[in-house]
């Protein structure tokens, strides 16, 4: 969770969008999770926006490279049909689907458009690619973080959110469950949710204060919630497109929890 500005210039005239190509017969059987290329590695894309679908975090473009009509999906924009852009750090994925633009995309390039200012992505900074994640919508809730403190999830895998990132070393690949108050939300991002849990452990200044989760599209948390995720403790996670994660929560199911 990373834009990136653009390169290129507009041109005098704007060509009518091409009609897009529509989805393979095996559409139907995408799933929300996106699937690298076999030995998929990040490249760069260059060509002209024909169209362009919008999302919350992230914009989808069909760009004409002179060759083909590819789709690259990168943070909000306000590039535009017409525009010459490139792409950089894209990473190909196949029979992606996104859930909230109701559409399946035989492959998709997920990058950062060349130039353009970082946001916070989702995660990270963060997720989605990050995460990092992205800012609290205008209407959330305002949270008083000087004076939160949330009780640790019960059981013998609950967790601070300081004692994950401290002690994530000891903890790679065990399970944990973490109770928090969201202060960060994104959806549909690399086909997943992301959230940025606090609890009122752990201390600004290193970083310990602030744990960055994944989960299923289908899992979803405002900000102001107060959750239990549930999931396991990755480390060092490169999940593309410029997003890397000290410390990630990979959750497979989340409560809503009692403050």
């Amino acid at each position: 969770m990373v834009l990136l500005a653009l390169s290129g210039c507009e041109q005098k005239s704007v060509p009518a969008a091409e009609p897009t190509p529509k989805p393979s017969a095996s559409a139907a059987a995408y799933t929300d999770s996106p699937r690298p290329a076999v030995g998929a590695t990040e490249t760069e894309i260059s060509g002209k926006i024909v169209e362009k679908l919008a999302h919350p975090s992230y914009s989808y473009l069909l760009l004409d490279t002179g060759k083909e009509k590819v789709w690259a999906a990168v943070p909000s924009t306000q590039a535009d049909v017409g525009k010459e852009v490139t792409v950089e750090r894209a990473m190909l994925m196949q029979g992606y689907r996104s859930a909230s633009l109701k559409r399946d995309f035989d492959k998709v390039y997920f990058g950062t458009i060349k130039g353009e200012a970082s946001p916070t992505p989702p995660a990270k900074p963060a997720n989605p690619h990050a995460a990092g994640a992205g800012a609290a919508a205008p209407d959330a809730p305002k949270i008083d973080l000087s004076k939160l403190k949330v009780a640790k999830a019960d059981g013998p895998n609950g967790k601070t959110v300081a004692d994950v990132i401290t002690n994530a070393d000891k903890l790679v690949g065990k399970p944990a469950s973490v109770r928090g108050v969201v202060v960060k939300s994104n959806s549909g991002i690399l086909g997943k949710t992301w959230l940025h849990l606090r609890d009122g452990s752990g201390k600004a200044e290193d970083q310990s204060n602030d744990l960055t989760t994944t989960l299923p599209m289908d899992q979803k948390a405002a900000v102001g919630d107060t959750v239990v995720v549930h999931g396991k403790v990755l480390t060092n996670q490169d999940v593309g497109a410029g997003y890397h994660y000290k410390v990630l929560l990979q959750g497979d199911r989340l409560e809503k929890a009692a403050k």
